[in-house]
């Protein structure tokens, strides 16, 4: 689902093209040059990570790097917020998004919230996250 907002998403040019050429997206695993587009996130992240915030549809905060990590559903549950009646009844998108965004979270797998790989995050739906943090003693932040 992607917003695309012409008005501030036009082909980079001059020196802001030249710049993207050279300089790699700041989402940590990703070696892809800056988007070429102007618009939200257009200095940091490549094209698919730009699209991928929340500006644009997606899930993702660039003030929150992990959010990138942020899935669809519950990958211990299976839940989808999208199949959730009342959020079915939702017809605005961008409602939808904050949606989708506040009942998943992005869980640190070893609960180091330092620890930004994509491969240390996980999606998880409210509950499996708060039984997971749980069960695991994350929040006495003995991995930080």
């Amino acid at each position: 689902m992607s917003f695309r907002n012409a008005n501030i998403d036009k082909p980079k040019t001059g020196k802001l093209l030249l710049k993207a050429r050279k300089t790699r997206c700041s989402v940590e695993g990703c070696d892809k040059i800056l988007t070429l587009f102007e618009g939200p996130g257009h200095d940091k992240y490549c094209r698919q990570h730009q699209k991928d915030l929340v500006e644009y549809g997606g899930l993702a905060k660039g003030t929150k790097e992990h959010s990138f990590s942020r899935g669809d559903c519950c990958e211990e549950c299976g839940f989808d917020p999208l199949q959730h009646p009342t959020v079915k009844k939702v017809k605005d998108p961008i409602v939808v998004n904050r949606l989708v965004r506040t009942l998943l979270d992005v869980d640190h797998i070893d609960g180091n919230h330092f620890n930004n790989d994509p491969n240390n995050h996980k999606t998880l739906c409210k509950v499996c996250h708060a039984i997971k943090t749980t069960l695991n003693e994350d929040f006495l932040g003995k991995s930080a």
